[in-house]
């Protein structure tokens, strides 16, 4: 699950960089976001093989959780609000429903 859930907010990560950063900035910040990414994929399994290795298989999952919680702390923190245009009320109602219904069906 926790590579499913990576999979489906990896891409989403790119469209905030278009909201933080002016035009100028964007391209140093997708080469940073495109970096960050090039080299998570080949560093991340060695901590989580390490861990396996020496401790409780369940740390591999729970090591996570302080990374979750200060993301979740810089967002609330450095990442301004911003509203399309494009989501209405009714299509709000629709999008929670069907996310609903997609985790129901992948549980």
């Amino acid at each position: 699950m926790p590579g499913l859930s990576a999979a489906l907010v990896a891409p989403l990560s790119l469209p905030v960089l278009t909201v933080l950063f002016s035009e100028a900035g964007r391209p140093r910040a997708v080469g940073v976001w495109a970096a960050a990414n090039f080299l998570a994929l080949p560093i991340g399994p060695i901590p989580g093989g390490w861990l396996l290795s020496n401790y409780w298989w369940g740390w591999v999952f729970l090591m996570n959780l302080p990374v979750v919680l200060a993301g979740m702390i810089a967002v609330i923190l450095l990442i301004p609000e911003s509203r399309s245009s494009f989501f209405v009320g009714a299509l709000d109602a629709t999008l929670w429903i069907s996310l609903a219904l997609a985790v129901l069906g992948i549980s």
